[in-house]
């Protein structure tokens, strides 16, 4: 892992203006068009794609990127497991919850719509 550095180069270099302006995320770089700043934004902020389009020049790097993705869908998955796992144990109220979010309601297995 790269140490976090403080940038001391000549602030007029392509690394001293463009670094900072990728760490902050910044929507646009000096000398881009509307489209080249988009697909800079998109390149360096996708999390799939950003893995290996990123700038070269900005602080987070592949395995980083990868790292963000990895937890990403892990989180997804647990978070999908935990209502599955809560609907299989008791399917009934996770039906009337449901139901009642929606405005209808479950009375003797039928199901009515309440206004």
């Amino acid at each position: 892992m790269r140490p976090l550095q403080v940038y001391q180069k000549d602030p007029r270099s392509d690394e001293g203006i463009l670094v900072p302006l990728l760490v902050s995320r910044s929507c646009h770089l000096p000398g881009n068009s509307w489209t080249a700043d988009w697909l800079q934004w998109f390149r360096n902020n996708h999390i799939l794609f950003g893995i290996c389009l990123h700038h070269r020049l900005h602080p987070l790097e592949g395995w980083e990127r990868s790292l963000a993705l990895a937890a990403s869908i892990s989180f997804g998955l647990v978070a999908t497991n935990v209502v599955y796992q809560l609907d299989q144990y008791d399917h009934d109220d996770m039906e009337e919850e449901l139901a009642s979010y929606y405005g209808y309601t479950v009375c003797n297995e039928s199901v009515s719509h309440s206004h």
